[in-house]
């Protein structure tokens, strides 16, 4: 019987997530992915799904780099499997004492993609073991959290415009969109509330 794995990738590039679903599934390992597109989005997603795995594009160009991402869910949940991958070997040693899966060159899975499925089995049988101390690992977690807190600050809207006429609430809309605020548009509460649980 097939075990699924509840993967997620975390990876701004589509074809870093496609790679992986594809590579995965021709290698015979059944895969739910999930897909976050940011360190926010990761970070949601690993506090609601039951995660088996995680791997996290140290290329992503987000607020909160890979790096973070790896280190704020590794504190979130101290036993679960990530793999990083990335273009360099620079922040190997890092992610190696925080407990992650040796990291993951893409040059590697390009030359040869069952690479990636042997690299998510290892990492998935492999106990996590975080050497950081406490201290280091506290200042680094709190620089992340405030990272995080600043990219759901900028994600969230600035204005709300709440119009029952369409071409009114959509002047508005667009013609504060063009001055350069995050708009939230609505014919009414109840919309606006079902569109805010949406985000």
């Amino acid at each position: 019987m097939t075990q699924t794995l509840m993967l997620m990738v975390v990876t701004d590039e589509e074809a870093v997530a496609e790679l992986t679903r594809s590579v995965l599934a021709a290698q015979g390992v059944d895969v739910v992915l999930l897909g976050a597109r940011s360190g926010l989005e990761a970070v949601q997603l690993a506090q609601t799904q039951p995660l088996g795995l995680v791997v996290v594009d140290l290329d992503l160009q987000d607020a909160v780099s890979g790096q973070d991402i790896c280190l704020k869910l590794r504190a979130l949940h101290p036993a679960l499997p990530i793999l990083p991958l990335g273009r360099e070997l620079s922040a190997a040693s890092f992610l190696s004492e925080i407990g992650c899966a040796p990291l993951l060159l893409k040059q590697r899975v390009l030359a040869g993609p069952g690479v990636l499925a042997s690299e998510v089995r290892a990492a998935v049988q492999q106990e996590p073991t975080s050497r950081a101390s406490p201290g280091t690992s506290g200042y680094l977690l709190d620089r992340v959290d405030a990272a995080l807190l600043e990219q759901q600050r900028r994600d969230q809207p600035e204005v709300l415009v709440l119009c029952r006429q369409l071409f009114v609430r959509c002047g508005l809309s667009h013609t504060l969109a063009g001055l350069g605020f995050r708009v939230e548009a609505a014919a009414d509460i109840e919309t606006l509330g079902e569109k805010a649980g949406d985000a």
